[in-house]
C-alpha cells in the first residue's frame, strides 16, 4: 500500500472553469490549500485590477476548492479527508505595503477553522 502524491498547476488569476481541476478530487484523501497572490503596494496605491485579481486568487479557490473536496469526502467511501489551509505569516504580522494580502490571509486562516 503505497501513498500517492500530485501537485497540481492551475492558473487562479485567469481561469475561471475549475472543472478540469475537479475531476483530480475524485479520490483525494487529502487537500493542501496553499495558493496566493501577492500584489506589494499600499491599498491606496493599488491598481483596481490588481486588488480584484488578489482577492478572486486568495479566496474563490480555496472555498470552492475546500467545499468540493469535503463534498466528495462526504459522498464517498468515508476513509477521511485531511485538511490543511495554509495561510501566511502576513495573517498576524502586518505591514503597509500587504494590507490587502494580510487580509484575504486572514480569511484562509478564519475560513479552515469555521467549515461546518
Amino acid at each position: 500500500m503505497g501513498v500517492q502524491c500530485e501537485a497540481i498547476s492551475f492558473d487562479f488569476a485567469n481561469n475561471s472553469d475549475y472543472s478540469r481541476l475537479l475531476t483530480k478530487f475524485d479520490h483525494v484523501a487529502m487537500v493542501v490549500n496553499n495558493v496566493g497572490y501577492f500584489e506589494i503596494n499600499k491599498v491606496l496605491e493599488m491598481k483596481p485590477k490588481d486588488m480584484s485579481t488578489m482577492l478572486k486568487v486568495n479566496h474563490r479557490p480555496v472555498t470552492l476548492l475546500t467545499k468540493h473536496a469535503i463534498n466528495r469526502h462526504v459522498k464517498g467511501d468515508g476513509r477521511g479527508l485531511g485538511l490543511v489551509q495554509v495561510s501566511s505569516f502576513s495573517a498576524l504580522r502586518w505591514y503597509a505595503t500587504a494590507g490587502l494580502y494580510g487580509g484575504t490571509k486572514i480569511y484562509d486562516r478564519l475560513f479552515g477553522f469555521m467549515i461546518d
